[in-house]
């Protein structure tokens, strides 16, 4: 017969454990699934995490191998795409975010002030910007009167203006083209898949008419995600194009009625 009692004191429950020689604490949980003493597993498991970028790497290999030939030709399309997108964006940030109104308000206070000669080295420390450039075209002009300086700054306009625009129409060409090869690549595709059903083996059917459907899937996602990278890249760009337009356009206008008010005040103090 066993006798079974409740201990509720802690203390006095250590105390017995330790006198028949038992642990005082239990165990500790292990995880369900988990065995303490196989710690391959975990090693096994790190090593997975490892090797994960590794796989990415080998499935981007093959998204690209079994693409084929006209896989390869979407892959300069992404690169004149990508190239193009980058080179608009970084102009746009830097030679175009030139603020034309901050840039107008400086250029008055300069002209005001009879100070040509700073008003020009500030469009000249401004760079290649196309406000800047339009200033510096019309202020160099500011000794042959005001007809010349509103003609200056006309003709700097005319160049810099498609400056601003420049290949961003192309854009939507390449995401013709790009639809296009993944098509060609579709179809080249379910042909060679038509081919391996009817000539190939039976026990390589499967396999050839596999890596066939797989190229024709592979070329019609790179097609597409091109033209839609194309198509968003021309839509952010060329709205950017047109704002930056509009606003050069008003610059140069309001810098001829900036030059006109000073030219006529001028009149206006001579004595006659």
């Amino acid at each position: 017969m066993r006798l079974i009692s409740v201990i509720e004191d802690p203390l006095v429950a250590r105390k017995i454990l330790e006198h028949l020689g038992m642990p005082a604490r239990p165990p500790p949980r292990s995880r369900p699934g988990w065995h303490p003493t196989n710690q391959e597993d975990g090693r096994a498991g790190q090593a997975r995490l490892r090797f994960r970028p590794r796989r990415r790497m080998d499935g981007l290999r093959e998204f690209l191998h079994k693409g084929g030939f006209f896989m390869y030709l979407n892959i300069v399309v992404s690169g004149i795409v990508l190239a193009i997108i980058f080179e608009r964006t970084y102009f746009f940030l830097g030679k175009g975010a030139v603020n034309a109104r901050a840039f107008l308000d400086q250029l008055k206070k300069y002209l005001h002030a009879d100070q040509l000669d700073r008003a020009i080295k500030l469009c000249q420390a401004a760079g290649q910007a196309p406000v800047a450039r339009v200033a510096h075209a019309g202020l160099q002009r500011m000794h042959k009167g005001e007809v010349a300086v509103a003609t200056g700054i006309e003709e700097a306009l005319v160049d810099v203006t498609p400056e601003i625009k420049k290949r961003i129409p192309a854009l939507w060409s390449l995401a013709n083209i790009a639809t296009l090869l993944g098509l060609l690549g579709t179809i080249s595709g379910l042909i060679g898949a038509f081919a391996a059903v009817g000539s190939a083996e039976a026990s390589k059917r499967s396999a050839l008419l596999a890596d066939r459907i797989a190229e024709a899937m592979y070329n019609t996602a790179m097609g597409l995600g091109i033209a839609v990278t194309c198509l968003i890249g021309h839509v952010l760009l060329n709205s950017i194009a047109r704002k930056q337009a509009a606003d050069l356009e008003s610059f140069a206008l309001k810098l001829e009625n900036v030059v006109a008010e000073g030219a006529s005040e001028k009149q206006d103090q001579k004595p006659t």
